[in-house]
């Protein structure tokens, strides 16, 4: 079994316990195997991995390879998490307030160097729990990628059978598109991690062990939508 940190061990548990009931539900290994399978002959994906937590303890299920002609997944392949970072770090948050090494009501500027007069909204100070449960109302500031990044984003991604997201780069902006709808543009948070202005849409780049970006997650309306990359 792999090692698990603590604060996400208490975390399993803590579903265990909400899910007991449940347990025995579980499928086998074979029956998970069959549907990450059925989601990449989908073309949804090349590779997966599945983690469950039971009476049995954990069970990892994977399939497929970690980019196309790459080696097959494995229990101990690494995966990028994208905007999935914002829940551990809460949950770390949370485990420090615990040991009572932070305050949640304590002003983000506290934990940092020098003085960050941006970290205020009227005239308030923006706490840990304001950024941790996205309520603290600061603006989204668009940053400037490196010039290989955004190039290396640029290309077409196939949500399902019909569906294509199609990004481009023009000059310093990137566009993105959904099958036949207007394009928009979007703004980057960091190198992989887009918003748009025009509708409540992130987009999160995926990469794949040589840094490739080989696929893209869509967050839309409280789904997260995984698209792949066909050029």
């Amino acid at each position: 079994m792999i090692g698990v940190p603590a604060c996400v061990r208490a975390l399993a548990l803590a579903w265990a316990a909400l899910l007991c009931p449940l347990a025995s539900a579980l499928p086998d290994d074979a029956a998970v195997g069959g549907l990450l399978a059925e989601r990449i002959a989908q073309r949804r994906a090349v590779g997966l991995a599945a983690v469950l937590f039971d009476a049995r303890g954990v069970r990892i299920v994977t399939s497929g390879a970690t980019r196309e002609g790459g080696p097959p997944v494995g229990a101990d392949t690494e995966f990028e998490i994208g905007s999935l970072t914002k829940t551990f770090t809460a949950l770390l948050l949370a485990e420090e307030a615990l040991r009572g090494a932070v305050g949640l009501d304590d002003p983000v500027a506290k934990y940092l160097p020098g003085k960050a007069p941006g970290l205020t909204r009227d005239g308030k100070a923006v706490t840990l729990i304001q950024l941790a449960s996205h309520t603290s109302g600061l603006a989204r500031i668009a940053v400037r990628v490196d010039d290989a990044i955004a190039e290396n984003i640029a290309g077409r991604y196939e949500l399902g059978p019909r569906s294509v997201i199609a990004v481009r780069r023009d000059g310093d902006r990137v566009f993105a598109r959904v099958s036949a709808q207007g394009e928009a543009e979007v703004f980057a948070e960091s190198d992989y991690e887009y918003f748009s202005r025009v509708i409540d849409a992130q987009i999160s780049f995926l990469r794949d062990g040589d840094g490739r970006v080989s696929g893209l997650v869509l967050h839309l309306g409280g789904r997260n939508l995984t698209a792949r990359r066909i050029d």
